[in-house]
């Protein structure tokens, strides 16, 4: 059976693939495909409304608990020994 914990970072993970593969697959194509300052207009207002505490919490929050996941791996590995 898989921890909860686990489970959840798994799921964090994938979505933030997902909206890392949209970005690069779609939005990037769009914002190449327009004149260079509005394209630039653009991507500035996708900044400012990424900027929010659910996209904060899912970037921020999925790093840290890899890490949590990756220490608590080596104390446990440490401790086999």
């Amino acid at each position: 059976m898989t921890p909860p914990g686990l489970l959840a970072i798994a799921s964090s993970i994938t979505l933030l693939g997902g909206v890392y593969f949209a970005f690069s697959t779609f939005v990037m194509r769009a914002l190449a495909a327009l004149e260079p300052s509005s394209g630039m207009a653009a991507m500035q207002a996708i900044n400012r409304k990424i900027l929010n505490p659910g996209f904060a919490l899912l970037f921020g929050g999925t790093a840290l608990v890899c890490a949590l996941i990756v220490v608590v791996a080596a104390l446990r590995l440490g401790s086999m020994s």
